[in-house]
């Protein structure tokens, strides 16, 4: 057996998926109703934020097998790129500050609010960049630019 096969059972076997993620959602929503410092609301967002990413992890690990068998289905949906690219900032704020690493966050605005996309896989994806990214700058800065090279095709897209 393949650790594709292996860990999804175990996993599986082990955690109830929508349990952990209930858990979650309702402590840190009971936390953030405590606060009233917006600092510390801030950090309350970056946990449930890091809460929803690994909950994600989890679940794509448990995905891994459709993988293998050529059957993960990407699922397009309407999502906001600006914010997915600010809370996986967020998420890695605190361990950039420790390493005094700057983050610089460069968005197009010309790039729409609302876009088509599989936005689990995009976190994944970005996830694993800005992670690789942290990991190994020792100083300096990580920059993530997103930009589009059809402005024309969106602008048309968007007056259809």
């Amino acid at each position: 057996m393949w650790f594709g096969e292996i860990l999804p059972k175990k996993i599986k076997e082990n955690l109830s998926y929508s349990k952990q993620k209930s858990k979650q959602k309702v402590l840190t929503a009971l936390l953030a109703e405590q606060i009233e410092d917006p600092k510390l609301i801030s950090f309350v967002k970056t946990i449930q934020s890091a809460g929803n990413n690994l909950l994600v992890l989890i679940n794509d690990i448990l995905d891994l097998s459709k993988i293998e068998a050529g059957k993960l289905k990407i699922e397009k949906k309407p999502s906001n790129p600006h914010n997915l690219f600010t809370e996986l900032g967020d998420i890695f704020m605190m361990e950039m500050r420790g390493k005094n690493i700057d983050f610089i966050l460069d968005i197009d605005p010309v790039i729409p609010q609302s876009l088509l996309l599989d936005a689990t896989r995009l976190r994944q994806m970005l996830f694993n960049l800005i992670g690789n990214a942290v990991k190994f700058t020792q100083q300096g800065c990580i920059r993530i630019k997103a930009y589009t090279d059809n402005e024309d095709n969106i602008s048309y897209l968007m007056r259809k």
